[in-house]
């Protein structure tokens, strides 16, 4: 969820322990490239011009392709794409993914049908 609003590994943690835990991270497969785990708009899709400019969580990097294995947001249709074809598209307090409401004494949240 934190990678949806663009956290980054940019804290760096003081100390050795700090050193350990900021390697360990900065390894993991996610942290590797800027897109992987991140929300992107699908961009210049000459193949499916209907997904272009359709949310997407990009899943991984498939390097024999060339390619990134992404899931649209709302539709859950999953396929692969280039880089030429992702744009990060960070959650914002203007564009949060949802709403809430406060009915019968309780809050409770909704989540937007659409981009």
């Amino acid at each position: 969820l934190l990678y949806e609003w663009g956290a980054s590994l940019e804290h760096h943690l003081p100390g050795r322990r700090g050193a350990i835990v900021d390697a360990f991270l900065q390894a993991l497969p996610m942290f590797l490239d800027k897109l992987v785990r991140r929300r992107c708009e699908i961009i210049n899709l000459n193949q499916r011009r209907d997904l272009i400019g359709q949310t997407c969580i990009v899943e991984k990097y498939i390097a024999k392709k060339d390619r990134y294995k992404v899931t649209t947001e709302h539709a859950r249709e999953t396929f692969l794409v280039g880089r030429n074809n992702l744009k990060r598209r960070d959650r914002t307090p203007d564009d949060p993914g949802y709403y809430v409401t406060f009915e019968d004494g309780e809050y409770k949240r909704h989540t937007f049908e659409s981009n």
